[in-house]
């Protein structure tokens, strides 16, 4: 369909292919097919109104037909490999290893780029990134400018100011504990904490250290070894990641995934009250 309307095949507006491919053309389940050609007959006799034109326009379209294929059960899921890249691009393998920290434990994350495709794109990558699980929180990754203010809600957000001015006019209402993802510098950093420790000698101090816990390490370092190669290709190098490359990347995040879980389901029942020994040898 992107091929038709890029090249001028499509008659009418793409929204009409849109509306007939959803409430027209039922779609079998994954399970019972891998590749289905939709064919979409010609349509006459209609009229819609354009905005751009006065009055109405009679059209005619030549039947056509689509292929579409499905991802096998065995694959991850289909991503724009693009945004892979602009993530590796902007940060540090360090950075990314430590917002995907930061996102897997919920914290809430404020990225910020002059491009904001960028932010676009570095937002839906680590999102592609924490798969088996789904970012369901708040999420706006280009923040339009009247809904600034939401950088200071309560609840858990990923969200993405394109522009230094408009981050600089927000910067002193963002809420306590938010990490800031500068993706043109890489840089990550948390903005402090507004509440008090108070010590046993009655003092106060702020709460402005990282206050998250650490992922397992014997699992941290093999993924850190995996894709570090890769952001050195694309940092110093300045070199984009292939196909090849970005399918890689998601397969070593997604065993750190299975590595972990599976660990948990061999760990044998154990007293709530007694934590669980991680060691080298679970992860064997």
């Amino acid at each position: 369909m992107k091929k038709f309307a890029t090249e001028g095949g499509m008659l009418v507006r793409f929204e009409e292919y849109i509306a007939r491919l959803i409430y027209h053309i039922p779609l079998p389940q994954r399970s019972f097919a891998k590749r289905m050609r939709i064919f979409l007959p010609g349509i006459q006799g209609s009229s819609l109104t354009d905005p751009f034109i006065q009055g109405k326009i009679n059209y005619r379209t030549e039947p056509q037909e689509i292929m579409l294929n499905f991802p096998s059960n065995s694959q991850l899921p289909a991503v724009n490999k693009d945004t892979i890249n602009d993530l590796f691009r902007s940060l540090s393998v360090d950075n990314v290893l430590l917002l995907f920290k930061r996102v897997l434990l919920d914290t809430s994350n404020l990225f910020t780029s002059e491009d904001p495709i960028k932010l676009v794109n570095c937002c839906e990558a680590i999102k592609a990134l924490i798969f088996p699980f789904k970012f369901e929180l708040v999420y706006v990754p280009h923040l339009p400018e009247i809904l600034l203010d939401r950088v200071e809600t309560p609840f858990i957000f990923m969200l993405g100011i394109a522009g230094k001015a408009l981050y600089n006019s927000v910067e002193d209402t963002i809420k306590d504990g938010t990490y800031i993802i500068e993706l043109d510098h890489n840089k990550i950093f948390q903005r402090p904490h507004a509440s008090t420790i108070i010590n046993r000698s009655g003092s106060t101090k702020e709460k402005i250290d990282e206050d998250l816990p650490d992922l397992p390490f014997y699992l941290y370092k093999k993924l850190h070894g995996r894709i570090e190669k890769y952001g050195n290709q694309t940092r110093n190098a300045k070199k984009p990641l292939n196909d090849e490359d970005v399918d890689e990347i998601r397969e070593a995040f997604f065993e750190f995934f299975y590595k972990l879980l599976r660990l948990y389901e061999q760990e044998p029942a154990t007293n709530a009250a007694e934590p669980m020994q991680m060691t080298n040898e679970n992860y064997n």
